[in-house]
């Protein structure tokens, strides 16, 4: 370029009203975020990888039915993460978040993809088609397939709040009400990669341990750096989302809890035997019993978490948690992901 070029004198250009993805921003506040960043690249997996043949002939035939119920409803949760983090995402992108934050949301989502397409390919091998090119040849299948849709019913009825919640809330409110299903998911994906003596279980709950880790790991810095913006009220709110967390995640965790489960007579009968097959089959899925003392000591360890900052936390008596007596409205629900 000649030295005697003289460029244009342009005006200042307008302001960009947000909440908007422009302009351009690649801000760099907290190092250890990016470091989850380039940790997220290098752990990346891919599902079709994983020794599949293993499942030939693996399950009885009621274990086999457990096995597709676990992983349907663990499907219901992975499946609504994509999502749920790629509108993370798109609220950091809009509000000009650090970019490291941005970027590990967008991983994230990229992680519960993984996860759900683990969770298709077990059902899609124990009943081709599953769900709905799924064709029942037994009453007790059928009874399955209708568990699952009551499951994916109550789940879809609190979307819209959680859409809704995006705008409603503030970063630092949204970023801690992640945390109960992340520190859970942590806890019960490291139980059963233990506890499975299915080689491609085995596997797989440790993939899915070591990116729940991470997960949880961003929530932590986040309520380090949020948790001191919040108002008072700012923290009744995350305790109510901690006790609408737990509710939501108690299909998985837990029993199903009518306080956010609305289903019917039967259902629960059939949640428990189809859940009492699976942790038969070898895949590591827990007892009721072992489900109930995971709930406990994991809430626990979340209450210690948040007292530190000072975030009252919700009583769960269903798991000997006590605490503030806390009902939840549905329409301020926030859904959570694993």
């Amino acid at each position: 370029m000649s030295q005697s070029y003289e460029p244009p004198l342009l005006p200042a250009a307008p302001p960009i009203e947000g909440p908007n993805v422009f302009p351009l921003d690649w801000t760099l506040e907290t190092p250890k975020i990016w470091e989850l960043y380039e940790r997220a690249k290098r752990e990346t997996w891919n599902p079709t990888d994983l020794d599949w043949q293993s499942l030939a002939g693996a399950f009885t035939p009621e274990q086999r039915l457990g096995v597709l119920y676990f992983y349907a409803i663990d499907g219901i949760f992975e499946n609504s993460g994509v999502a749920a983090f790629a509108q993370a995402a798109i609220r950091c992108y809009e509000d000009h978040t650090e970019d490291p934050t941005k970027r590990v949301f967008v991983m994230i989502s990229r992680d519960e993809c993984t996860h759900d397409e683990f969770c298709r390919r077990v059902c899609d091998a124990l009943a081709p088609g599953f769900p709905l090119g799924w064709q029942p040849q037994s009453p007790l299948e059928e009874a399955l397939k209708r568990n699952v849709e009551w499951a994916s019913y109550n789940a879809a009825r609190y979307w819209d709040a959680y859409a809704r919640g995006f705008r409603k809330y503030p970063l630092e409110v949204l970023f801690c009400s992640f945390m109960t299903a992340e520190l859970l998911g942590v806890v019960l994906y490291d139980l059963m990669s233990k506890k499975a003596t299915h080689p491609l279980f085995k596997e797989a709950f440790r993939l899915f341990h070591r990116d729940e880790t991470r997960h949880f790991a961003l929530t932590q810095y986040l309520l380090e750096s949020g948790a001191p913006k919040l108002t008072d009220e700012g923290r009744q709110i995350v305790r109510k989302q901690i006790r609408a967390g737990f509710d939501l995640m108690s299909l998985l965790f837990l029993d199903p809890l009518p306080s956010f489960w609305r289903l019917p007579d039967g259902f629960l009968e059939l949640h428990r035997r189809f859940m009492d097959a699976a942790a038969e089959s070898g895949i590591g899925a827990l007892t009721a019993a072992e489900q109930r003392q995971m709930c406990h000591d994991t809430m626990l360890r979340l209450e210690r978490l948040m007292g530190r900052f000072e975030i009252p936390f919700p009583a769960i008596p269903e798991i000997g948690i006590t605490g503030i007596e806390t009902v939840v409205d549905p329409n301020d629900f926030i859904l959570v992901a694993l």
